[in-house]
């Protein structure tokens, strides 16, 4: 974020530097209205973080009021995710639907604000619920789940959403982020693969949370608003660098900032 704001300060990306505001301290630039320009790619990073904070509190009050009745502890995470999997619906229901959007606005209004978006990440706790508690029903239909990903998936890609239709501003995201869930059970039972390529992935897959915090403003936007293309050769080699920019710079990140966190936060886990 304070590089964002330097670039953007100093003119070096050219984005309106009066969006930057105290929301994007506490995450709260999206939480409840769109917001447009500056650190623009940081509008799921709200919806994580309101997530990790809601989630424990929503399953405290949970066992809370089902304590009594000696409920196992299976239910009471599935009433924690049935939770957060219908709230967001219900906004979208009674509030988003209601919503005047074109194809930009959509977007911004309802598919990258918090509140509308959270039962994204509660898709993944249910994914783990599944795996964790049902591992024969997970991997028994591993191929079948596939399957049905891909035809939601490409059935929602190829499919005509007009945004201002019902469907569009409150299910569409839904059953495509339920597509691609359904991957996961495949996905997880490759332990083995070619080890070039394994290594390529699973480097990629380190690196990927830092290559998404800075691919956008700190580098596509750099390039955009100093070195733009003159031909089709600068163009290919503006791509070129681009590509040797977010992967370096990522894995310097990931190495020297995202690492040695992690390994603080599991090294206090054990203990």
């Amino acid at each position: 974020m304070f590089l964002n704001v330097i670039f953007v300060y100093t003119g070096i990306i050219k984005e309106d530097f009066s969006q930057f505001n105290w929301k994007f301290f506490f995450f709260l630039q999206n939480f409840s209205q769109p917001f447009v320009g500056f650190f623009w790619e940081s509008w799921s990073l709200s919806i994580e973080e309101w997530f990790y904070i809601f989630f424990p509190v929503i399953l405290g009050i949970v066992f809370l009021i089902m304590k009594q009745f000696q409920i196992s502890k299976k239910y009471l995470f599935l009433t924690a995710i049935t939770t957060f999997l219908l709230v967001p619906l219900l906004l979208r229901i009674f509030i988003a639907s209601k919503m005047d959007v074109d194809a930009f606005w959509v977007q911004v209004k309802i598919f990258k604000v918090v509140i509308f978006r959270l039962d994204g990440i509660a898709l993944g706790l249910l994914a783990a619920y599944i795996h964790y508690w049902h591992y024969n029903i997970w991997f028994k239909f591993r191929k079948e789940a596939f399957v049905a990903g891909i035809v939601i998936c490409y059935s929602v890609l190829y499919s005509t959403w007009e945004p201002n239709e019902f469907s569009t501003k409150v299910l569409k995201l839904l059953i495509q982020s339920i597509g691609c869930m359904l991957f996961l059970p495949l996905f997880e039972s490759m332990k083995k693969g070619p080890v070039m390529a394994t290594r390529i992935f699973t480097h990629i897959s380190l690196i990927s949370y830092s290559m998404y915090l800075i691919n956008l403003a700190l580098v596509a936007e750099v390039i955009r608003d100093n070195f733009p293309p003159a031909d089709a050769t600068s163009a290919w080699i503006a791509f070129g660098v681009y590509w040797v920019a977010v992967i370096g710079f990522s894995t310097l990140l990931y190495k020297y900032f995202e690492k040695p966190f992690t390994d603080l936060r599991d090294r206090f886990s054990k203990n």
